[in-house]
């Protein structure tokens, strides 16, 4: 695919499959993801439920109850989403104090996968997405979890 630019979403999500199809993580178990953009607090809850909608893909497993944690003026959210097949994933998005930058970690059986990067060379359009229907129920989800201050059953 050399000269097609990926958007951020597809781009961490071909660098996940080649760690988890070469063995080197195992089954993954747990997933910790930090996005920090520079495009403002307005999408940061559709960006919490497209990296959900991503590790709902990795794992295989559908969300059984999710937690969000309540953003305050500055605009970060926290998803812990726990999954049917016993997984975890800790999920948070909000506006970075200067540089877009990614902190990602996958635990699986076998090993972990790890990056960080600052300065993500990611334009705000390489983070738009189409809102599919997982993302739709994510961000429903998020949203009770947000309005009632308490976990939500997803199944």
């Amino acid at each position: 695919m050399e000269g097609v630019r990926l958007s951020y979403w597809d781009s961490v999500d071909q660098g996940v499959k080649n760690a988890l199809s070469n063995g080197r993580v195992g089954t993954p178990v747990f997933v910790r993801w930090t996005l920090l953009t520079a495009v403002g607090t307005e999408l940061v809850d559709g960006y919490i439920c497209l990296m959900a909608e991503r590790v709902i893909s990795w794992f295989g497993s559908g969300p059984e109850r999710v937690y969000s944690l309540p953003t305050d003026r500055s605009g970060f959210l926290s998803v812990s989403v726990e999954f049917i097949s016993g997984q975890t994933a800790l999920l948070t998005a909000g506006p970075s104090q200067g540089c877009p930058s990614v902190d990602f970690f996958m635990l699986g059986s076998e090993g972990a996968a790890y990056k960080r990067e600052n300065q993500i060379g990611f334009d705000r359009e390489d983070f738009e997405s189409e809102e599919s229907n997982t993302s739709r129920v994510m961000r429903m989800l998020v949203k009770d979890s947000l309005s009632s201050g308490n976990p939500v059953c997803a199944v």
